[in-house]
């Protein structure tokens, strides 16, 4: 069961779009088709990850401040600082978004650095999953589409 804190202080649009994404979510579950929360994708296989594409989540507020992605807290005031932003950071950041897999962001940097595929991929999944946790992103297809049968 999910828990109602989350819910509150949304507006009616964004508590009927959550809603309704947990009511696929509980369909595809109850039809066999697991269904991984954003904090559990390190769980999946890694060819899975690697073919995530990343996107932002437009309802999430976070900003750059003093070189850290910040996270707006429920508080009007707080903010959270989520990650520390390096160079390599803010490289990988630029190319979430732009309809490129985990693995292609990974290739496209390689060519632009000293370091070898391995180091950046680990550095790009260690970014996505992060930013992931805390629903900054999430996977282009994280809510499948009914299918047409």
């Amino acid at each position: 069961m999910h828990n109602n804190h989350t819910l509150k202080g949304k507006s009616r649009r964004q508590f009927f779009k959550q809603f309704a994404a947990e009511t696929v979510s509980l369909v595809e579950e109850i039809c066999g088709k697991p269904q991984y929360r954003l904090s559990e994708l390190h769980q999946l296989p890694e060819s899975t990850i690697q073919s995530m594409v990343p996107v932002f989540n437009g309802n999430i507020k976070c900003k750059v401040q003093n070189d850290c992605l910040v996270l707006k807290t429920n508080n009007k005031q707080a903010h959270k600082a989520v990650l520390h932003l390096s160079f390599h950071h803010q490289s990988i950041l630029e190319k979430f978004g732009t309809g490129r897999s985990l693995e292609q962001i990974a290739t496209c940097l390689t060519g632009k650095s000293d370091e070898d595929f391995h180091t950046i991929y680990q550095q790009v999944r260690k970014v996505f999953l992060l930013l992931a946790k805390h629903n900054i992103c999430h996977p282009v297809h994280a809510i499948a589409k009914p299918s047409k049968d």
